[in-house]
């Protein structure tokens, strides 16, 4: 009897994700992570579906988890989904390297550009 209801409550009880096939959105090439937030926080944004503002040309993305609860977007099996091979190289220069870094870099570059081409003429 009590194996039973042992197998009853596991039967009732037991949970299945049905998301867990579908593709996530942080592997996507159309992601948009929110900037100083987790890389797949709900501020992130979906570079494939937005608004243009014909006045000032500046583009409105829509929120990745808004664009993915819509079937006429995204829908919640990834329609539009297309892996992003580098993604994992991204999240490295994207928590590693701070945007000045890469200023800096092409300052002194110039520079030293700059100096050869001094010290050679």
């Amino acid at each position: 009897m009590k194996l039973l209801s042992f197998i009853l409550f596991y039967i009732v009880n037991s949970t299945k994700i049905i998301t867990n096939d579908y593709p996530s959105c942080k592997n996507c090439i159309y992601h948009k992570p929110a900037f100083g937030d987790n890389y797949a926080s709900s501020f992130s944004k979906c570079n494939k579906f937005g608004n243009k503002n014909i006045i000032t040309g500046v583009i409105t993305n829509k929120y990745a988890d808004n664009a993915r609860d819509d079937k006429k977007l995204c829908g919640t099996n990834g329609t539009y989904f297309v892996m992003d091979n580098y993604v994992e190289f991204k999240r490295i220069l994207y928590y590693t390297i701070h945007p000045s870094t890469i200023y800096i870099i092409s300052y002194i570059s110039l520079i030293i550009l700059y100096s050869t081409v001094v010290t050679k003429n």
